[in-house]
């Protein structure tokens, strides 16, 4: 899935369930890291 920005966030509890983070795991240097913590999700999830 093409993603605008992926996101590096290891923290976040929804990382391994989020298109950002896969496709930062696969390479894609355009990312950010967002604000989701252990606790709660950044808001800009995306279902992978």
């Amino acid at each position: 899935m093409n993603v605008d920005k992926a996101c590096n966030n290891e923290r976040c509890m929804k990382h391994e369930l989020c298109a950002r983070y896969e496709a930062w795991s696969k390479g894609d240097q355009n990312y950010k890291t967002f604000k989701g913590t252990e606790q709660k999700g950044c808001g800009q999830f995306i279902q992978k």
